[in-house]
């Protein structure tokens, strides 16, 4: 009778649950910390927590049944309200078919991911005035921030690829003689514009392979080739994720001077 007595309490009083969500990567920081304030007040204690599969932010609750369902009721809400923007087609999410696949194919040409998830757009919560703001031309920040992890990713790419027998070649090269190569930085450009229209041309693509019925083939196996793009075949795992081989989309370096950034991008 004890133990079932001690079981019903801890059932209870010490409820364990959790808030679960396959949309959002990245849970905003406002939002969280009034999650983490209406928690306080219903004496529920609440922790974020990634799961373990989908590595999408969560949170982990603690404290009475009632309580708890409050809470996920508030959080579920808070959830509505932030992820109201985000895709629900994504490319990234679990529900996608198998890579290499004509289904992955006719997924990706119907998804309605305006961008890639990496986007700081994406993070923010005033997401369409942002958005309305980078098409205007009223937001100049075009060139955005990159987290640790891409950079190392970027730099080590740009070390490993780089070819001292073909510096100096082309026109916007003459006169160059270099050694080595330092990364200074590393940025991503985000802007809106200019990757809708990217983003339709590699639609057309996927829905012109999805006729086919096949992929597209390998770089490396096309007459005259040689050989796979060195820049995919280099690349950490992380970032191979939103980079789709089914239509040959690879990461390339240009290289030009540092006062024509501007009207490239």
């Amino acid at each position: 009778m004890k133990k079932i007595i001690t079981l019903d309490i801890r059932e209870q009083c010490l409820h364990v649950d959790y808030f679960n969500q396959k949309i959002m990567k990245h849970w905003p920081r406002e939002s969280r910390q009034k999650i983490l304030k209406e928690a306080m007040k219903l004496s529920v204690w609440a922790e974020r927590s990634i799961h373990p599969k989908t590595k999408h932010v969560g949170f982990r609750l603690i404290g009475e049944k009632p309580a708890i369902a409050q809470i996920k009721a508030f959080i579920h809400q808070e959830f509505l309200e932030e992820s109201s923007h985000l895709p629900k087609r994504s490319l990234t999410s679990d529900n996608v078919p198998r890579r290499g696949t004509v289904d992955f194919m006719r997924y990706a040409a119907d998804s309605d991911e305006l961008f890639p998830s990496y986007w700081s757009l994406n993070k923010s919560k005033k997401f369409w005035s942002n958005l309305q703001n980078k098409i205007s031309g009223k937001s100049k920040k075009l060139l955005v921030e990159v987290d640790k992890e891409t950079k190392d990713a970027i730099t080590k790419l740009v070390t490993q690829t780089l070819d001292i027998g073909l510096v100096g070649q082309g026109n916007d090269a003459a006169g160059i003689n270099y050694s080595s190569l330092k990364v200074l930085d590393v940025k991503i450009v985000e802007n809106a514009e200019m990757f809708e229209l990217y983003r339709v041309q590699r639609k057309r693509l996927f829905d012109k392979m999805v006729r086919k019925g096949k992929i597209c083939q390998d770089i490396g196996k096309l007459r005259g080739s040689k050989g796979r793009v060195c820049t995919t075949e280099l690349l950490s795992d992380s970032m191979k994720k939103e980079l789709y081989y089914e239509v040959n989309e690879h990461y390339l370096f240009h290289g030009t001077k540092s006062d024509t950034i501007e009207a490239l991008i």
